[in-house]
Protein backbone atom coordinates (compact mmCIF):
# COMPACT_ATOMS: atom_id res chain seq x y z
CA UNK A 1 0.00 0.00 0.00
CA UNK A 2 1.42 3.37 -1.02
CA UNK A 3 1.69 6.24 1.40
CA UNK A 4 -0.76 8.97 0.41
CA UNK A 5 0.45 12.48 1.09
CA UNK A 6 -2.02 15.26 1.79
CA UNK A 7 -3.02 17.27 -1.25
CA UNK A 8 -1.44 20.71 -1.57
CA UNK A 9 -3.68 23.72 -1.34
CA UNK A 10 -3.40 26.93 -3.36
CA UNK A 11 -1.33 29.70 -1.79
CA UNK A 12 -4.46 31.83 -1.77
CA UNK A 13 -5.92 29.67 0.99
CA UNK A 14 -3.04 30.50 3.30
CA UNK A 15 -3.34 34.20 2.49
CA UNK A 16 -7.07 34.14 3.22
CA UNK A 17 -6.42 32.25 6.46
CA UNK A 18 -3.91 34.90 7.57
CA UNK A 19 -6.34 37.71 6.78
CA UNK A 20 -9.20 35.95 8.58
CA UNK A 21 -7.02 35.18 11.60
CA UNK A 22 -6.23 38.87 11.98
CA UNK A 23 -9.83 39.97 11.42
CA UNK A 24 -11.24 37.49 13.94
CA UNK A 25 -8.53 38.46 16.42
CA UNK A 26 -9.55 42.13 16.09
CA UNK A 27 -13.30 41.46 16.17
CA UNK A 28 -13.14 39.23 19.25
CA UNK A 29 -10.75 41.64 20.99
CA UNK A 30 -13.27 44.43 20.40
CA UNK A 31 -16.27 42.27 21.25
CA UNK A 32 -14.77 41.17 24.54
CA UNK A 33 -14.16 44.78 25.59
CA UNK A 34 -17.29 46.43 24.21
CA UNK A 35 -19.56 46.26 27.26
CA UNK A 36 -16.72 47.22 29.58
CA UNK A 37 -15.82 50.17 27.38
CA UNK A 38 -19.42 51.37 27.21
CA UNK A 39 -20.08 51.05 30.93
CA UNK A 40 -16.67 51.79 32.44
CA UNK A 41 -15.20 54.35 30.07
CA UNK A 42 -18.31 55.98 28.57
CA UNK A 43 -20.35 55.62 31.80
CA UNK A 44 -23.44 54.04 30.25
CA UNK A 45 -25.66 52.11 32.63
CA UNK A 46 -25.32 48.35 32.43
CA UNK A 47 -28.74 48.15 30.75
CA UNK A 48 -27.83 50.88 28.27
CA UNK A 49 -24.48 49.27 27.49
CA UNK A 50 -26.12 45.89 26.98
CA UNK A 51 -28.76 47.33 24.65
CA UNK A 52 -26.12 49.24 22.69
CA UNK A 53 -23.88 46.17 22.41
CA UNK A 54 -26.77 43.93 21.40
CA UNK A 55 -27.92 46.40 18.76
CA UNK A 56 -24.38 46.69 17.42
CA UNK A 57 -24.01 42.90 17.14
CA UNK A 58 -27.40 42.58 15.46
CA UNK A 59 -26.43 45.24 12.92
CA UNK A 60 -23.15 43.45 12.17
CA UNK A 61 -24.89 40.17 11.41
CA UNK A 62 -27.89 41.62 9.57
CA UNK A 63 -25.76 43.93 7.44
CA UNK A 64 -23.83 40.93 6.14
CA UNK A 65 -26.84 39.95 4.02
CA UNK A 66 -26.81 43.29 2.21
CA UNK A 67 -23.00 43.29 2.10
CA UNK A 68 -23.01 39.89 0.42
CA UNK A 69 -25.41 41.11 -2.24
CA UNK A 70 -23.29 44.21 -2.87
CA UNK A 71 -20.14 42.08 -3.11
CA UNK A 72 -21.76 39.57 -5.48
CA UNK A 73 -23.43 42.06 -7.79
CA UNK A 74 -21.16 45.08 -7.89
CA UNK A 75 -17.84 44.94 -6.07
CA UNK A 76 -16.63 41.39 -6.46
CA UNK A 77 -15.13 39.27 -3.72
CA UNK A 78 -11.60 40.68 -3.75
CA UNK A 79 -12.63 44.35 -3.66
CA UNK A 80 -15.28 43.70 -1.01
CA UNK A 81 -12.66 42.08 1.24
CA UNK A 82 -10.20 44.96 0.70
CA UNK A 83 -12.80 47.69 1.24
CA UNK A 84 -14.26 45.85 4.24
CA UNK A 85 -10.84 45.47 5.85
CA UNK A 86 -10.11 49.15 5.27
CA UNK A 87 -13.40 50.18 6.87
CA UNK A 88 -12.71 47.89 9.83
CA UNK A 89 -9.23 49.36 10.29
CA UNK A 90 -10.71 52.86 10.17
CA UNK A 91 -13.35 51.97 12.75
CA UNK A 92 -10.81 50.55 15.17
CA UNK A 93 -8.49 53.51 14.57
CA UNK A 94 -11.31 55.92 15.43
CA UNK A 95 -12.00 53.96 18.62
CA UNK A 96 -8.32 54.08 19.56
CA UNK A 97 -8.60 57.87 19.81
CA UNK A 98 -10.77 57.17 22.88
CA UNK A 99 -13.30 59.94 22.34
CA UNK A 100 -16.96 59.38 23.15
CA UNK A 101 -17.97 61.49 20.15
CA UNK A 102 -16.37 58.91 17.84
CA UNK A 103 -18.35 55.94 19.16
CA UNK A 104 -21.16 56.13 16.59
CA UNK A 105 -18.95 56.90 13.56
CA UNK A 106 -16.55 54.10 14.50
CA UNK A 107 -19.43 51.67 15.06
CA UNK A 108 -20.80 52.63 11.64
CA UNK A 109 -17.44 51.90 10.00
CA UNK A 110 -17.24 48.55 11.80
CA UNK A 111 -20.75 47.55 10.72
CA UNK A 112 -20.07 48.53 7.10
CA UNK A 113 -16.69 46.80 7.15
CA UNK A 114 -18.12 43.58 8.53
CA UNK A 115 -20.99 43.76 6.03
CA UNK A 116 -18.53 43.55 3.15
CA UNK A 117 -15.83 41.42 4.75
CA UNK A 118 -17.74 38.67 6.55
CA UNK A 119 -19.61 37.10 3.60
CA UNK A 120 -16.82 37.73 1.10
CA UNK A 121 -13.93 36.04 2.88
CA UNK A 122 -15.70 32.67 3.10
CA UNK A 123 -16.84 33.00 -0.50
CA UNK A 124 -13.23 33.60 -1.54
CA UNK A 125 -12.18 30.28 0.02
CA UNK A 126 -14.82 28.43 -2.00
CA UNK A 127 -13.75 30.16 -5.22
CA UNK A 128 -10.24 28.72 -4.92
CA UNK A 129 -11.56 25.24 -5.79
CA UNK A 130 -13.81 23.60 -8.31
CA UNK A 131 -17.03 22.34 -6.67
CA UNK A 132 -15.93 18.72 -7.19
CA UNK A 133 -12.39 19.23 -5.83
CA UNK A 134 -11.87 16.90 -2.87
CA UNK A 135 -9.61 19.47 -1.17
CA UNK A 136 -12.43 22.00 -0.84
CA UNK A 137 -13.87 20.53 2.37
CA UNK A 138 -10.38 20.32 3.87
CA UNK A 139 -9.79 23.97 2.95
CA UNK A 140 -12.91 25.09 4.82
CA UNK A 141 -11.85 23.01 7.82
CA UNK A 142 -8.43 24.66 7.84
CA UNK A 143 -10.06 28.07 7.41
CA UNK A 144 -12.40 27.58 10.37
CA UNK A 145 -9.64 26.27 12.63
CA UNK A 146 -7.65 29.43 11.89
CA UNK A 147 -10.83 31.50 12.40
CA UNK A 148 -11.25 30.02 15.88
CA UNK A 149 -7.59 30.52 16.80
CA UNK A 150 -7.92 34.23 16.04
CA UNK A 151 -11.19 34.41 17.96
CA UNK A 152 -9.61 32.72 20.99
CA UNK A 153 -6.54 34.97 21.08
CA UNK A 154 -8.37 38.30 20.70
CA UNK A 155 -10.01 38.48 24.14
CA UNK A 156 -6.80 37.41 25.86
CA UNK A 157 -4.80 40.11 24.10
CA UNK A 158 -7.57 42.69 24.58
CA UNK A 159 -7.74 42.16 28.31
CA UNK A 160 -3.97 42.34 28.65
CA UNK A 161 -3.64 45.45 26.48
CA UNK A 162 -6.49 47.26 28.22
CA UNK A 163 -5.20 46.62 31.73
CA UNK A 164 -1.56 47.29 30.82
CA UNK A 165 -1.75 50.24 28.39
CA UNK A 166 -5.41 51.30 28.26
CA UNK A 167 -8.32 51.40 25.84
CA UNK A 168 -6.44 53.20 23.08
CA UNK A 169 -3.76 50.52 22.91
CA UNK A 170 -6.29 47.70 22.77
CA UNK A 171 -8.30 49.28 19.96
CA UNK A 172 -5.15 50.36 18.10
CA UNK A 173 -3.92 46.75 18.05
CA UNK A 174 -7.30 45.67 16.65
CA UNK A 175 -6.91 48.28 13.91
CA UNK A 176 -3.38 47.17 13.13
CA UNK A 177 -4.48 43.54 12.92
CA UNK A 178 -7.07 44.38 10.26
CA UNK A 179 -4.52 46.36 8.24
CA UNK A 180 -2.49 43.19 7.64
Amino acid sequence: MALRLPARHPRGLYALCAVELCERFAASLFGSLLLLYLSERLRLSLGGATRWGGSFNAMVYLSSVLGGVIADRWLGTRRAIAIGAGLLAGGYAALSLDRASLLYPSAGLLVLGQALFKPSISSAVGKLYEPTDRRRDDAFSIFYVVFNIGAACGPLAGGFLRTTWGWSAAFAVAGLATRR
